[in-house]
């Protein structure tokens, strides 16, 4: 009913297995192949990564929180899963930027700009 929950790597292990154990039932039952057809395509297409564009001065340090450094650049290119993030940016005598982005599964073109304007 919320496939955006699959995002989150247990619950996406969770469809995974229940995948798996309902692979031998799905043939006795239309209704059941339907849904089970309706999991995997939702599984995939949350956990398929999509690319993110990451714009910046080439003074700030950026990084994606609860995910790694992506450090100091102009443009970047980097691979994703679909969910909420929030981007960092930090530079020395200005004032951190938190970007908040929702990628969606199946997003194109997807730019994020993350400099520091504001001296402290």
């Amino acid at each position: 009913a919320r496939p955006v929950r699959l995002a989150a790597p247990n619950v996406a292990a969770q469809a995974r297995a229940l995948l798996a154990e309902s692979a031998d039932a799905a043939g006795d039952s239309t209704r059941l192949a339907t849904a089970r057809t309706a999991l995997a395509d939702a599984l995939a297409a949350w956990t398929t990564p999509v690319p993110v564009t990451i714009v910046s001065d080439g003074l700030t340090h950026v990084s994606v929180r609860g995910v790694g450094q992506v450090g100091t650049t102009t443009g970047r290119s980097i691979d994703l899963p679909p969910g909420q993030y929030t981007f960092e940016g930090a530079r020395p005598g200005y004032r951190s930027t938190l970007v908040p982005v929702e990628i969606a599964p199946g997003a194109t073109g997807i730019r994020v700009e993350v400099v520091c304007h504001e001296p402290v």
